[in-house]
């Protein structure tokens, strides 16, 4: 009898790669997802496993509707808010899971005094006590700030404060009238603020050994992200590069991580370059996982597969022998875009071109209310991965069709 493994919520593009690698292991994938937030195509692809459909916030109802299945081999989860749940349900129920130290790393505070001459100024606190003078001490020496939950994904929370004006009203910010209670009951952080090109290291430790996978380089419109070139360590100067690197595997060292993949956020700027987000314990979010696919010559199914296995189950690792043998300098460029609609609407379908050369996963689905793009990562209509030139193309070619008519994606 195969036992199960279990998933706790899912990233976009993850459903059915997490689901095939993992029975493609062994197990039998068991989703616990609130499906009320899935739509499309992760929705349709989640219909292909069993799933019990639940809210996911809370360790102890998990702990209850797990604590019947006698055959689960470990739990996990490729959403970053979910990690730290994960990893909680699973030591309750004393079963396998993520690296341990990926819960500490949660904390964007613990990443900046590991690492402080990699990381912006920061200043931690709760909402229902802020240290007004201190943070208005950063505000004034670095002209603007950035305010965000420390657990939180996808720019969700996140506030750019740029006057006196807002910082002392920061209760009243509407941001935080859209946010879960948890985020609000939880620790926040000022940061001065950095400005440059946002990138990050791909890659995964094994036995504490870091590998460099790439680099990416990003794209935003506001705070949504809306594209990645991978590999783009091309693009970036000797020193960026290597500076980037030393603060990855700075971290690393200095918090003894020893399991899993990562994808660490770096403004550069040509002088400088400055740890913004760790991610650390799960593959990028959006498409990385598509693009790393492409770049290496795999399908993404060994990539999940490699992920699972690092994370979960290091004693077999050898059954991904070769997967990233070929350097970063031989990979073929590609690119991953993000879109969604400049003014938002009301979704009525997608029409894709036939026949597509690129990978889509369609996010929202039809009568969705699309938020305008540049508010955070939930403005995706949807994701093309491709190789570079592929992946342009198709954009040109869908047509999103709203209650206002046709548009092209905006990314």
């Amino acid at each position: 009898m195969k036992k199960r493994l279990v998933f706790i919520e899912s990233s976009d593009i993850g459903v059915k790669y997490s689901g095939q690698a993992a029975r493609a292991l062994g197990f039998e994938p068991l989703f616990l997802c609130d499906l009320r937030h899935y739509q499309a195509d992760p929705r349709a692809q989640l219909s292909e496993f069993e799933v019990i459909d639940c809210p996911t916030a809370n360790i102890d109802d998990l702990g209850r509707r797990l604590q019947s299945y006698t055959d689960i081999a470990a739990i996990t989860s490729f959403a970053d808010i979910r990690m730290r749940i994960a990893y909680e349900t699973a030591r309750r129920l004393g079963v396998q899971s993520i690296d341990p130290t990926v819960c500490a790393l949660k904390d964007k505070s613990t990443v900046q005094g590991l690492v402080p001459e990699f990381s912006p100024s920061t200043i931690a606190f709760t909402l229902d006590k802020v240290p007004s003078a201190e943070i208005s001490a950063l505000f004034q020496r670095a002209g603007s700030l950035i305010i965000k939950p420390v657990d939180s994904a996808g720019a969700l929370g996140l506030m750019a404060i740029s006057s006196q004006n807002e910082l002392t009203q920061l209760r009243e910010q509407p941001t935080l009238k859209e946010l879960p209670s948890e985020l609000l009951r939880g620790r926040w952080i000022a940061q001065s603020f950095v400005s440059g090109e946002l990138i990050s290291v791909e890659g995964f430790v094994s036995g504490g050994r870091a590998r460099i996978l790439g680099v990416s380089r990003r794209k935003k419109v506001g705070a949504t992200e809306s594209g990645s070139t991978f590999p783009a360590d091309h693009t970036l100067s000797a020193g960026e590069r290597e500076r980037a690197i030393a603060g990855v595997l700075a971290l690393i060292e200095r918090s003894r991580y020893l399991r899993g993949y990562f994808h660490i956020e770096f403004i550069v700027d040509g002088r400088d370059c400055t740890l913004i987000d760790a991610n650390i314990g799960r593959i990028g979010g959006g498409a990385v996982a598509e693009q790393i696919a492409l770049a290496y010559g795999h399908d993404p199914v060994d990539v999940f597969k490699h992920v699972l296995l690092t994370s979960l189950f290091p004693e077999r690792l050898n059954e991904c022998g070769g997967l990233y043998a070929r350097p970063v300098k031989e990979l073929e460029e590609t690119f991953a875009i993000l879109y969604g609609l400049e003014k938002g609407g009301s979704l009525h379908r997608v029409r894709l071109p036939q026949p597509l050369t690129t990978f889509h996963t369609q996010v929202l689905g039809e009568g969705a209310k699309v938020s305008p793009m540049g508010r955070d990562d939930w403005s995706w209509i949807g994701i093309i991965c491709g190789r570079t030139a592929d992946s342009v193309r198709v954009a040109s070619e869908i047509e999103i069709i709203t209650d206002e008519g046709a548009f092209k994606p905006y990314y």
